[in-house]
């Protein structure tokens, strides 16, 4: 249970550094679907070192992103929602 929450408190303050960040350069107007796909699975293989597996619904949002139907700022918000710790 430990790790659990360890993982999401580290998810949690990543996605807190990554809110405000300037993603334009990785829309999908300024990306490919390889480039999407290739950022995707160098994040699922850094994530692989020690994380938690990625849930079933964050790969669904991060396959959208890569299909061109959601931007990588709204994916990364909705992460944000879903993550953040309230106080």
């Amino acid at each position: 249970m430990s790790s659990v929450v360890s993982t999401k408190c580290w998810l949690t303050e990543i996605l807190n550094k990554m809110e405000g960040l300037n993603l334009k350069k990785y829309s999908v107007a300024n990306t490919t679907r390889e480039e999407r796909e290739e950022r995707a699975a160098m994040a699922q293989a850094i994530n692989s070192l020690g994380a938690e597996p990625v849930a079933p619904e964050d790969e669904v949002l991060f396959q959208r992103h890569i299909d061109g139907e959601l931007e990588i700022e709204e994916v990364t918000q909705m992460l944000i929602n879903k993550y953040k710790k309230t106080p």
